[in-house]
């Protein structure tokens, strides 16, 4: 086990790249950090580098200047309105950008480790009541969002095959602080605070008899960070569910929510939000990562919960 030299991040001003970028320093104060983002900007005092990951050249050329020893791959259309909204977007940089990183790795860093960042999504119809998904279950992506994270997915699993030191990680659910409001968790906490704060007692839902399997997002960043320091005890192409194993009602996390304030309030169900399939439960199985990796979550849910509500009771 060792830490890598030069770590390179895409989408490191995105919700989970500021987390990571700040265990990263942490963890291995000595590794040098090259991050990237559409637009220029900083994360823990780190210059943050504009890019284009959908332009291949653009793609080519970092990995040649920084010649990396790990590429940890977050950037990407997450929201899934906005993959709906925008579906050759959400390829080009879904789908092309992982291509685009793992031909130029392979052609300018070729001991480079690949950690692309899939989704739980990419299970779509395979998920349903009563199943845990496994790394084993079928690909059925039901949304732009995910056929893309999908075909990507199985991409780098056949590139690694050609020599690609590539690891594939399935994020189940995950929240806290700083989580874009396009979320449901981070849209409860910022309602109730609102309401706290005199706002109409009305908070706008989606479906809330899905079923979903939460963890804290700095237990996702851990697992991916366990996967750069212990590279050498997977296998190029291994593909990793990051879980709880544990379902929870988003009715139950709102009321948990609410509970936590002393506000009373309606709810209002915004078809807006809905998505156009029926009620669904995604629980993943993360065993293989806890085997190999010696991974477990930290945070429970409701600690998670909690610690997300207190965070939006500080924005102004």
């Amino acid at each position: 086990m060792s830490a890598p030299r030069r770590v390179l991040v895409t989408g490191a001003a995105g919700f989970v790249g500021r987390h990571l970028v700040r265990r990263l320093r942490m963890v291995w104060p000595d590794t040098d950090l090259h991050l990237l983002d559409l637009h220029a900007g900083s994360v823990d005092g780190i210059t943050v580098h504009s890019i284009d990951v959908s332009v291949e050249s653009q793609v080519a050329e970092v990995v040649k200047r920084y010649s990396p020893d790990a590429v940890v791959h977050l950037a990407a259309v997450s929201a899934i309105s906005t993959a709906v909204a925008d579906r050759r977007r959400t390829w080009e940089i879904n789908a092309f950008a992982p291509y685009y990183f793992a031909m130029a790795i392979m052609t300018y860093a070729p001991d480079c480790h690949f950690l692309f960042i899939s989704s739980a999504e990419v299970y779509g119809k395979s998920a349903e009541f009563g199943v845990t998904l496994t790394e084993q279950h079928l690909l059925q992506p039901a949304n732009p969002y995910a056929s893309a994270k999908a075909s990507a997915d199985l991409l780098l699993q056949e590139a690694a095959s050609s020599g690609l030191a590539a690891t594939i990680m399935r994020p189940f659910n995950h929240t806290g602080p700083n989580q874009s409001l396009a979320f449901a968790v981070p849209s409860f906490c910022s309602q109730i605070v609102q309401i706290e704060r005199g706002a109409s007692p009305e908070i706008r839902v989606g479906a809330l008899n899905d079923v979903r399997d939460f963890l804290h997002v700095s237990d996702v960043v851990d697992a991916y960070i366990a996967a750069l320091e212990r590279r050498a005890e997977v296998e190029n192409g291994d593909v990793m569910n990051v879980a709880s194993g544990i379902g929870t009602r988003m009715d139950q996390v709102l009321e948990f929510l609410v509970g936590y304030s002393d506000v009373k309030v309606s709810i209002i169900v915004d078809e807006t939000r809905l998505r156009s399939r029926p009620p669904s439960s995604v629980i993943g199985d993360s065993t293989s990562l806890r085997k190999k990796l010696h991974w477990e979550p930290k945070h429970s849910l409701v600690s998670t919960l909690k610690e997300t509500l207190n965070y939006w009771r500080m924005q102004k």
